[in-house]
Parts: C-alpha cells; structure tokens; sequence
C-alpha cells in the first residue's frame, strides 16, 4: 500500500465537510487505497474489501455506492468507465508520483472540465508531480514522428502555474482549459507551452487573455508578433515628449515648430 501526505488543509475543506461523517471516513480511507495517479476501480465489491479489510461484515455494498456518490457530488472524485468496467480518479490528489504508470485505464480527458481546471488553478494549491506516463509516450511519438497522444488535464494546471508566476493571484481556469485545449490536443502541450510562456512574458495582464492566444497562437509561434501594449504605451507617451518639447523650443524662438 503507498504512502500518502494528508496536508492540513483537509481539515478546513469545504468539500470534505459537506461529506457526512461515514461518508467522509471512506474518503480518507479511499486515499490509501488509490494509486499515485489517483485511480482505483469503483467497483462497490473491491472497495469493499480494500478500504474496510477488518470490517467487511460490518460495511455493505449498499453502502460504499451510497459513499460513493457522496463524495463524487461533493467534487472530491470523478467516475469514468472503460467498457463495462467503472474507475475512479481522485481530484486534486496532489501526491508525489513514484510509479511511471498507472496499472488503472487512463482518464479521458473530458472529465477534466471547466469546473476542475478552475479548481486545479487555485492559488493554494501546489503540485507535487513527476512526468506522467501519457507525457513520456507523448514525447517519444513526437520524436519519431508521429502525432501527439491526447494530452491529460496535467497541461491545465502547468499553464495554470505560469500563469501565476507571471501575473500572480487566481488564473481563470477555465478559461484556459476550454481555449487551449485545442491548441494541446494539435500540437501536444510540449510544442505549446513554450509559446504560452512567451504570450505570457510579452503582455500585460490586462491585455492577456487565453482566448487572445488561442486566436494568434500561430503568429506567436512563427515569431511575428506586433509590440506589447506596454510598448505602444511607451512609445506613444515618447513621442508626446518630444513632441512637446519641439514646441516649447519654438516658443522660444529657438528652432520651428513642425
């Protein structure tokens, strides 16, 4: 079974104290059970015996579904199904990745929607995360040519995170999850970020909105970006200096006014 980190701020979750006392128990038990990924199966019959091993005559399957979509409506767990077979993936797991994969199917991406993104772009909410195993495969298909492989919602919070780093504060989450996901999918978020680091770097916070670098993604790809609005500012306010003070040496008589 892995080790975990449970950082305080479950204490003062309000998702986890809108879950009921039994509700919340098989949460926390639920987290020793999952792997570094975040996944285990949502079959009621095996998260029986794997979160209550001791107590299995004391805990029925009635209950753990019941448990169990407690805590998905509380935004603590997302459920998928891969055939006939039900997962889960654990939100905001957070933990230090060991394992290079997951032995559970992958989520698809569409689970990771605008709600989540938000969520993964919280200010108090670091990452603890090593290379993913659709990361590795994503970078060793470019290399030989082919397509990316569908990216996962990690991208989400990594463009979250520079966000942050340059402009501080909350990042609109969703909004960068919904604009750049076509742009990741296409291209693979390593031929993205890059270019998302540079958009950032070049504009003010004010001018800077994922939906603007969607839109002229392939511009600043190619290099062919127009100045900042901070240097057109600059520039602008220059120009009224010198313009003023062409003027003020005609007034003297010193030299004509353009």
């Amino acid at each position: 079974m892995p080790n975990r980190l449970l950082r305080e701020g479950i204490l003062t979750s309000d998702r986890v104290n809108a879950l009921g006392v039994q509700a919340e128990v098989f949460y926390r038990r639920l987290m020793s059970v999952v792997d570094d990924f975040g996944r285990f199966t949502a079959d009621p019959r095996v998260l029986r015996t794997s979160c209550y091993p001791l107590r299995v005559d004391e805990v029925r399957e009635a209950d753990i579904s019941r448990w169990l979509a407690e805590v998905q409506s509380a935004g603590l767990i997302a459920l998928y199904a891969v055939g006939p077979k039900p997962f889960l993936l654990m939100r905001d797991f957070r933990q230090l990745q060991r394992a290079k994969s997951s032995k559970f199917p992958e989520p698809p991406l569409s689970l990771f929607d605008e709600e989540q993104a938000h969520s993964a772009c919280s200010a108090d909410a670091p990452h603890m995360r090593s290379e993913t195993e659709t990361e590795s495969r994503s970078k060793a298909k470019t290399k030989a040519g082919a397509p990316p492989a569908e990216p996962t919602a990690s991208w989400s919070s990594e463009a979250c995170d520079d966000w942050q780093a340059r402009f501080g504060g909350t990042a609109p989450g969703g909004k960068i999850g919904r604009e750049l996901k076509p742009l990741v999918t296409k291209h693979g978020w390593e031929v993205v970020r890059p270019v998302w680091r540079r958009y950032l770097a070049e504009k003010d916070a004010e001018f800077a909105t994922p939906a603007d670098f969607a839109q002229k993604f392939d511009v600043w790809r190619k290099g062919r970006v127009k100045p900042s609005a901070a240097a057109d500012r600059s520039g602008g306010m220059a120009g009224l200096g010198k313009f003023a003070e062409k003027l003020e040496r005609g007034r003297d008589g010193s030299t004509e006014v353009p």
